[in-house]
């Protein structure tokens, strides 16, 4: 059936099979659900899933800079500069941070 769903063949991993703590299933929830309104474009749907997440994983890098890109999008420019300077405070060396450092740039001059 997975095969079906993947239309590859997949092969079981034994990690496949881990537990997995309440914690992880419900940001698992809310993440998926975050991505459905960012999909939807339902942004400030997606903004309380974010912060949903961040109150079960605070002031984890990755979900601040989301949090910081639908800021963004939103226009909602105080919040999001914080949460993109929060980011490249967590990490500098982001893969992504010379983008970021250009939106806060834009930013700057709203």
């Amino acid at each position: 059936r997975i095969n079906q769903l993947y239309k590859q063949q997949i092969k079981p991993e034994p990690h496949f099979f881990d537990p997995v703590t309440n914690q992880q299933i419900i940001v698992r929830l809310l993440t998926n659900l975050k991505f459905l309104y960012l999909k939807q474009k339902s942004l400030e749907k997606a903004l309380k899933f974010v912060n949903l997440i961040l109150l079960v994983l605070p002031n984890h890098p990755l979900e601040v800079r989301d949090r910081g890109l639908v800021y963004y999008q939103l226009e909602v420019w105080e919040e999001a500069s914080k949460d993109l300077e929060f980011y490249l405070a967590l990490l500098p060396l982001a893969e992504d941070a010379d983008v970021i450092r250009e939106l806060l740039e834009v930013i700057s001059y709203l």
